[in-house]
This record gives structure tokens, sequence and C-alpha cells, in this order.
């Protein structure tokens, strides 16, 4: 038995899944990965992209990432025990290599840091890989990187223990770290029933850009019409090639003509993102259904959201049309920007555009709703003047890993472009109570760090759950 200076065990890594990170810096609970910004490499397709695609919530593997980083809960004890059994031969044949035991470094971390209390996955970074983190005594929390083998029984490949994080959790904590992220930041969290009150906020009145959250208004007002009988989830329309828009989605390569129902037209766009679903909706609904609706529910981004753009609008805005054009339909009154739209954008082709790397126009050309706003439309959601399938669509995906055991119902819509990214969730936990929390940060001079503002949300939710 022997115990391992603190620098053997801050950095294990197996080359076997993922090569050795920089070493991270890591600041009152916020993880920063060194690796440049995602966005600025992605395809255009990844403008208006749901952010649970961005955050890779559609990885294969969660279910044994859970199951592993279960069992190495009470690997963390003086006496660690049956531990080799859950990691691949060419790990450990590693760490024997550099005079490494597997049961000392666990060993050493127990008695650094006390008895592990739980995991959190915070995200999935690839097939069978995530970065989780373990809960220590006192709320310390070790950052760490898991990667298992694809094959069963799915043996740990990686594992790698970055810097710990001190200290209890807290809502200061969390709206200090919020603070100090570059650009804007705002956020809600509140209780919607049975008692109505707010958790905490952080600039909850601010309008931010938020992307492909602006559907929740669309599926909404849909919802709503349901309810009233003024349309029916079977009913069917067809796919019409003239609102065809750029992915995130599928419905843009349907063939023109194809019959399709407004379930399915709603739960691609709630849980896909799916933007020609989008669109067609709201041709479906019409442009001045969902302004009324923002006036209905007395939302404070009304005003900057007249006329309610398309998405196939926002990508001719942004990657087709000039930036004197950009800058001439920013600056027009609301008649003049829906000139524009029925002149100029209308006319513009999506055919051939420019590539997207850094924000564009995300001050001026967007949608925007303050976390306020946002967390009126999930309530809006939540009540009975909207179809409960409205709420089934959104529990379909979900771009936080959010622990299922604490929660029964689950709903999620996300939204991101370089330089914007909004989380807005409903939840009910196992006491019948409802939650909702909107959270949104705009950097117009770079792309913004969706594991980060991941990681403080994912506070958020953990410390809302025992209030």
């Amino acid at each position: 038995m022997r115990s391992l200076p603190a620098e053997k065990v801050s950095h294990l890594v197996s080359a076997a899944n993922f090569a050795p990170l920089e070493t991270p810096c890591s600041r009152r609970g916020l993880l920063m990965p060194p690796v440049r910004q995602v966005a600025q490499l992605m395809p255009v397709a990844a403008l208006l992209a749901g952010v649970s695609m961005l955050l890779g919530a559609d990885f294969e593997g969660e279910r044994e990432i859970r199951a592993a980083a279960q069992s190495l809960v009470s690997a963390f004890s003086a006496e660690p025990t049956q531990l080799r059994a859950a990691f691949a031969p060419t790990l450990l044949k590693e760490l024997d290599g550099r005079s490494l035991r597997i049961e000392d470094i666990f060993r050493t971390l127990h008695q650094k840091h006390g008895k592990a209390q739980e995991y959190r996955l915070i995200r999935m970074v690839g097939p069978y890989t995530a970065e989780i983190e373990f809960v220590f005594d006192k709320g310390l929390r070790k950052p760490t990187r898991l990667a298992l083998d694809h094959r069963a029984p799915h043996a740990i490949t990686g594992l790698e223990f970055r810097a710990e994080v001190k200290g209890d959790d807290s809502y200061a904590s969390i709206i200090e770290d919020l603070r100090k992220l570059p650009g804007r930041v705002g956020f809600k969290l509140c209780e919607l029933d049975p008692q109505p009150r707010t958790l905490a906020e952080l600039n909850p009145e601010e309008p931010l850009a938020v992307a492909s959250s602006m559907k929740l208004l669309i599926l909404t007002a849909l919802a709503e019409e349901v309810a009233q009988g003024k349309r029916a989830w079977p009913d069917v329309v067809k796919v019409r090639g003239e609102w065809a828009s750029l992915p995130a989605g599928v419905v843009q390569d349907w063939p023109d003509g194809s019959p399709v129902t407004l379930h399915t037209l709603a739960t691609l766009m709630a849980s896909r993102s799916d933007n020609t679903a989008a669109d067609h909706l709201l041709h479906i609904l019409g442009r001045d259904r969902i302004e009324r609706m923002q006036e209905d529910l007395k939302l404070r981004g009304a005003m900057r959201n007249r006329p309610f753009l398309t998405t196939a609008e926002m990508f001719k805005l942004k990657l087709v049309l000039s930036a004197a054009d950009q800058r001439a339909y920013a600056e027009a009154d609301e008649a003049g920007r829906r000139r524009w739209l029925a002149t100029r954008v209308a006319e513009a082709s999506l055919a051939r555009h420019r590539g997207l790397g850094s924000p564009q126009a995300i001050d001026s050309i967007e949608w925007f709703y303050a976390p306020d706003d946002l967390i009126k439309v999930l309530d809006c959601l939540r009540s009975r003047q909207c179809a409960p399938e409205a709420r089934q669509m959104l529990a379909i995906t979900r771009g936080l890993a959010i622990d299922e055991g604490n929660w029964k119902y689950i709903g999620f819509k996300g939204g991101a472009e370089p330089g914007v990214l909004n989380f807005s969730v409903l939840l009910q936990d196992r006491k019948d109570r409802w939650l909702a929390l909107a959270i949104g940060w705009n950097n117009s001079e770079d792309d913004v760090d969706r594991t980060l503002l991941s990681v403080l949300a994912q506070r958020l939710l953990w410390l809302a759950r025992t209030e």
C-alpha cells in the first residue's frame, strides 16, 4: 500500500481513446478547456442548430458512462477493491510502465479529498467518452474525463483527473462566476407551481439573442391552437420547396409536395431543431400570430422581434446579403424591415452562401428574449392552455446532462450560433413542483464556451433540487 504525490494523480490519461489535453484552468467551479471554440470550425449547418446537437447529447454510450462513473464513486477509499477489473489491460499496462497502480491513485485521492458522494455527468463529448465530475465531502468537485471501450463489457480506456474545485456551492458563487464571463449574460431560475417564486436570477429582464430557442414560441402558438380545436396534430400539410431553409434538420431534403403532419413537423422542430420544419409551421401559423402572442404574454423582447424572422430569412441576412445590407436592415424601422423581407431578402437565394466562423450581427439580427420572457413561454407550455403533446416533444432530446433520478419530467430547448448560447429548461420534480431555468450568454467579439455554460446551468439545477 502506498500514497502518491498529488502531481502523480492530477493527470492520468490513456491515448487509446483520446489524446492528452493541455492542463485546463479551473476557477471557482468553471471547467475551461483550452481547446479553441468549436463553432469557429463548424460548417454553416451549425448556425441556429439546436444546442443539444452541439453538446453531443446524442452520442452513444451515455448509459455505459453513467454505470462506469457510478462504479468508481465507491473506489475512492482507503482500501479500493476489485478496481482493476473495471479498467482495460492496455491502460493498466501503461500505468505499470510509469510505476503507477490504479489502487494507489484512488487511495491518494481519498486521503486528499475524503469520500466521493456521487458523480455528475457534464456532457458526452464523443461515443463512450464524457466529461463528468466527482463530488466529494464538503462539496469539493473533481472534474474528470472518462472514456470506455466501445465493445462490451466497456472497460475504462481513459481517465483524466483535473484540478479540483473547492468549497460548497451557492447561487451567489454561480452568479459571481457568470459575471466574469466576457460579453452579456443573464438567467432566471424559478419555481412555477405550486408556489411561484424566484430562486435566483441575474439580469433577468435584459433581452439576449437566443437563436433556436425562439422555436419555443412557434411550438407554444401551435399547441395553443391545438388545445383550442383550431388545428389537430394529425392535420396533413405538404412540404413546400420555397419554404426550405438550411440545416440543422432533414425536411429541407424531402421532395416537394411530400405529405407531413403538424405533429411530425413540431416534433422535428422541438427535438432536432429542424429549421425547415420550424419555417413551415411559422408560415402555416402566420408571422402575425407569433407577433401577437409575444404581446399577449407581455414579452420584453417583443418589439425587437417584429417582424418575427423565419430561419431562412435569418440565413439570407447573415450569409447571403452584404454587410451594408445587414446594416440597412438593422437600422430600418419595422415597416422598413418588412419591406426588406418582401423584396431583397425574398429574392436572395440560399443556393450560394458564405461560410460561418465568428459572431455575425448577433446584437442586431437575431431573435431577442430576456430570461424572464422565456420563463413565461415555458410556463405557458406547462399550462392547460397548451396541448400536452408539446411537452412530450420537448422531452425527447436533452442538451444538458440532467440526473433523471431527481425529476419526473425534463423538457429542453436550446439555441446556439457563434457568440450565442441559450438553454431553456422546464422540469417537474418528484414532489410535483414545476421549475424553469432560462440562461443565456452573448459575446459579439468571440464564440462562447458551451461546456462552461452547461456546467453553470447544471450547478443551478443541482441547487434547485434541494430548495
